[in-house]
């Protein structure tokens, strides 16, 4: 008899940065739950699921708010979702033996929306653990989190930051934590065939000017590669030259490395360690740390946890979620990875 379905989940951990109190003297998991017991016109936050959502300032029609959420006393954990208002969903037809298939829309029933994206989160203290989702990271939790606190409440102060920081996965080198980093190297790709008219990432244009490389930076598609660019050649047309000469079928890799040509045991390393917060929404792909014991990159340079979680067809079941959460909390504490 089959078991019940499951599926590999990436459980990242993060830390409320340390080189501030943002939160004058709370913990980010006192915080939050402050925040989710606030009064306002309709009760308390945690009350009703409205009280919770936030508007995008940009785009009336998207939406983000905190929907399932659970307070042990010891522990907060929830969920973090986003929807477009009113926005429809794409069929494809699939009939046998045809040349090409029927596409369509259909829009959400009566009092429903058709779910964008889904994330999960626990905090214990200063410890975040989440799980990210296409169009949902660990960027977006922090901006809610932000919102939540200064906003929607007045817990935290006006213009608040939650930086939530990795920590290395020196441990798979046999390290013992950022103190072992020489060096961090962060860095980024442009394809050349994002760059030329026709691609169907960007937007369809003739040619590429001044604006286009900008409007590109904006919306994340090679947002760090074009500033090194331009601190390297000084100003932002050299930089569209440069770009618009990288052949459609090549990759530009653009990286910067930070570190000690002799590091000391006593060597200060808040360098490394801001710059450990600076890279922290970074792909794995564009972040790599060299170690006294060898090199770390892509998925293994994060500390990061990797359960087999129950399904409900394609939803991750929450509670499952939470349990492994708490099992991948327990694992780094009993390892000496974190401190409780």
């Amino acid at each position: 008899m089959a078991g019940p379905d499951r599926r590999a989940v990436t459980i990242y951990y993060k830390r409320l940065a340390a080189d501030a109190d943002p939160l004058n003297g709370r913990t980010l998991e006192q915080a939050i739950r402050e925040a989710m017991g606030a009064p306002v016109e309709t009760g308390c936050v945690r009350d009703v699921w409205r009280n919770r959502c936030r508007t995008n300032p940009k785009d009336e029609r998207e939406h983000i708010f905190i929907n399932h959420h659970q307070d042990d006393e010891t522990l907060l954990f929830g969920d973090l979702v986003c929807f477009t208002q009113g926005r429809a969903q794409a069929l494809l037809a699939t009939p046998a033996d045809v040349d090409e298939v029927d596409v369509a829309q259909f829009p959400p029933p009566e009092r429903h929306e058709f779910l964008n994206s889904m994330m999960f989160w626990m905090l214990i203290r200063d410890h975040a653990f989440i799980t990210q989702a296409p169009g949902l990271r660990s960027e977006a939790l922090e901006s809610y989190f932000e919102w939540l606190l200064s906003e929607r409440t007045d817990v935290a102060p006006k213009g608040v930051r939650v930086l939530l920081v990795d920590e290395l996965n020196v441990a798979v080198n046999g390290g013992a934590g950022v103190d072992d980093v020489k060096a961090i190297t962060i860095g980024g790709r442009i394809t050349g065939a994002a760059l030329h008219p026709g691609h169907t990432v960007l937007p369809a244009r003739t040619r590429y000017e001044q604006r286009d490389v900008a409007e590109l930076t904006e919306n994340g598609d090679m947002g760090f590669a074009d500033r090194i660019l331009r601190a390297v050649f000084g100003d932002q047309e050299r930089v569209n030259a440069a770009l618009r000469a990288v052949p459609e079928d090549a990759t530009l890799k653009v990286s910067v490395k930070l570190g000690y040509e002799r590091p000391r045991k006593d060597l200060d390393r808040s360098a490394l360690r801001n710059l450990l917060v600076a890279a922290r929404n970074l792909p794995d792909s564009d972040l790599s740390a060299d170690t006294k014991s060898g090199k770390i990159n892509g998925d293994t340079i994060r500390l990061t946890y990797s359960p087999r979680v129950l399904t409900t067809g394609d939803l991750l079941d929450r509670n499952d979620v939470k349990r492994a959460m708490v099992e991948a909390y327990r694992n780094f504490v009993d390892n000496g990875r974190i401190e409780p």
